[in-house]
């Protein structure tokens, strides 16, 4: 065979191709969203992750869904812990204080607690109503509290007159004047109708003390002449008819020589015509 006819080999030998990637197979070379996945094993590991993210997530619908598409939406929202939608009419917190208002509470007068009040909701976020509730209960419960003392003051003074009888007011009007000259140097002291107690306290020292000082012997003797004619005049008074024998006399004589011993180092002459 002549040279000639001889092939030559390099003719049939073909070049080897270049190694391709998935992404450029698959037609999506150069798009950088799935240039991080090395394969398409893992490509698809992470379709699979995706779908099971979203079947448990909730998607806002759109400006355009019905009102069935809503309810479903709202019902989603109620299974999860700590969402909930917000309530009609609803009014956002204001930027300062005095934006809030509040109902008039009768027989509350705490201006000051109200603008306290009215700081403290505003550094927490409360709403209008949230703060209004939280003054309406406030202040129910301080009217309430001033009522019952109120209410336990009246009593308070009822007993001391039916214990002081015909002498209430002189001795009301001696420990108001005591009262007063001490609140000068005890500006907290109040009038004895306010603190009956304090009042039904001074009045037992001044028996204490007496005229001329308390006895040694027996500091209750501290009664004056005036004190002991009206105690025992009241005394007479309230078991009027009594006699002896009958189910209250006892208690009637008992009272009688107390306040006898209580008037003990005092002239009774005054007196003893009861």
């Amino acid at each position: 065979m002549s040279e000639e006819n001889t092939p030559d080999s390099s003719d049939n030998v073909t070049e080897p191709q270049a190694e391709t990637s998935w992404q450029q197979d698959a037609g999506l070379d150069g798009n950088a969203s799935f240039e991080k996945f090395a394969n398409v094993g893992d490509l698809a590991k992470s379709y699979t992750e995706l779908e099971n993210y979203q079947a448990g997530s909730i998607r806002i619908p759109g400006s355009d869904a019905g009102e069935e598409q809503m309810e479903k939406f709202y019902g989603r929202l109620d299974e999860v812990d700590g969402v909930m939608r917000t309530p009609e009419n609803y009014t956002p917190p204001p930027q300062e204080a005095s934006g809030y208002t509040f109902d008039e509470v009768e027989g509350f007068t705490g201006d000051e607690s109200v603008g306290a009040l009215k700081a403290e909701a505003l550094k927490l976020g409360m709403t209008p109503a949230q703060a209004n509730g939280i003054h309406h209960f406030l202040a129910t419960n301080v009217v309430a509290n001033q009522t019952e003392a109120d209410t336990a003051n009246v009593n308070a003074m009822n007993e001391l007159k039916g214990m002081w009888g015909a002498a209430f007011e002189q001795k009301m009007e001696g420990i108001n004047n005591t009262m007063a000259a001490l609140s000068k140097e005890l500006p907290f002291l109040e009038t004895a109708e306010k603190t009956p107690q304090l009042a039904q306290l001074m009045d037992f020292m001044g028996k204490m003390l007496g005229e001329s000082g308390p006895s040694r012997q027996d500091p209750r003797s501290a009664i004056t002449p005036q004190d002991a004619s009206l105690a025992l005049s009241d005394l007479y008074q309230k078991y009027d008819g009594v006699q002896e024998g009958d189910s209250g006399y006892a208690a009637f004589a008992a009272r009688r020589v107390e306040l006898q011993k209580m008037g003990g180092r005092l002239n009774f002459a005054h007196v003893d015509d009861y």
